[in-house]
């Protein structure tokens, strides 16, 4: 009889046990427990001072609609006419503390002269609304996919 009482005892002291001890190490994290945020911390370019942000609050707003801009501004190259060419492009930009675009660079590349029209069409884009952060204009990396199928 003192045997199976001594198990059930075990049985319900146990978990309280476990649960007690894991509480122990939860209370002295030094630091509580949370999901992942998104990263605010700038990067650095060694060339400029200006500090370029990849994620912001408010991230910077186009004053077109970007998928129209490209489409209309976009001329196929002469290689490109007569063939089936189709994918996506990926650029990537910075939208200045000012709005203005800079140091466009291909990312995700087709072919070289229809990397270079998306080129030419991304630094021809008008003035952005800058990206704010804690309440002020900063610099702002911008990845645009660009989807392209020959005519």
């Amino acid at each position: 009889m003192k045997l199976q009482n001594s198990e059930k005892i075990k049985k319900v002291l146990m978990p309280a046990f476990v649960f007690a001890i894991a509480g122990i190490f939860l209370i002295q994290s030094p630091s509580p427990v949370t999901a992942q945020e998104k990263p605010t911390t700038p990067l650095k370019r060694s060339d400029e001072k200006e500090k370029i942000y990849v994620s912001i609050d408010h991230m910077p707003e186009p004053s077109v609609d970007l998928s129209k801009y490209l489409h209309e501004k976009f001329k196929d190259p002469e290689n490109a006419k007569n063939d089936t060419t189709k994918g996506l492009v990926v650029v990537q930009f910075i939208v200045g503390k000012d709005g203005k675009v800079s140091d466009a660079k291909i990312k995700k590349s087709i072919r070289a002269d229809i990397d270079a029209e998306v080129l030419r069409v991304v630094n021809t884009l008008p003035d952005w609304k800058p990206g704010i952060h804690e309440g002020h204009p900063v610099a702002v990396y911008y990845t645009l996919p660009f989807r392209y199928k020959s005519n």
